[in-house]
Formats: structure tokens, C-alpha cells, sequence
């Protein structure tokens, strides 16, 4: 999107007009506003027929959420994240600690 819009707003910049960078912006808006209806379209017709393997997936998903909070909660508690920090640490190159530090 962010590259057709700086387009867009230039190609609009230098047309001169107003009716020509209000056509201009108006077709850009219809374009990205059918782009993204026909994908909204497409993926519930991709995901009406699977709406109980959907809830399935959900309850799967949030089961394992709480279980790794559980699992991070006592991480923290114990100490062990800072020693699971220090080795991911250790196995990063430097430019990344660098910029992550």
C-alpha cells in the first residue's frame, strides 16, 4: 500500500489541476477499496464452510495461550528467563545484541 499511495500523491503532486488530483486520488481509493472487498469476499467463502473447525482451532489456540503464560509466569518467578536471555544472547551475532542493546 505504501508504495502505490507515494505513487499515487505524486503522480496527484504534479498533474496541476484539482480535478485531475481528485481523479487521480479517487481512482487510487476504488482500487485499493476493491483490492481489499474482493479479499474479504474471497476469504469468507474460503471460511463459512469451516466455521466449526475454526472453533476447534480457537479453543486449541487458547488452551495453548494460557499454557504458555503459565509457562512464561514461572519462568519469571523462577529465575530461568534470564538465563533462557543470556543464551539466546550468546547464539545472536554481535550487530544484532548491539542494535537490540
Amino acid at each position: 500500500m505504501g508504495p502505490s499511495l507515494g505513487a499515487a500523491i505524486s503522480l496527484a503532486a504534479a498533474g496541476g489541476s484539482q480535478v485531475h488530483v481528485f481523479a487521480t486520488m479517487t481512482l487510487f481509493a476504488l482500487g485499493a477499496a476493491a483490492s481489499l472487498l474482493s479479499a474479504g469476499y474471497v476469504q469468507g467463502r474460503l471460511t463459512g464452510s469451516g466455521r466449526t473447525t475454526a472453533g476447534q482451532t480457537a479453543q486449541i489456540g487458547r488452551t495453548l495461550l494460557g499454557v504458555s503464560f503459565v509457562l512464561v509466569g514461572l519462568a519469571i518467578l523462577t529465575g530461568n528467563d534470564k538465563i533462557a536471555e543470556a543464551r539466546i544472547a550468546e547464539a545472536m551475532p554481535d550487530c544484532l545484541v548491539l542494535f537490540a542493546t
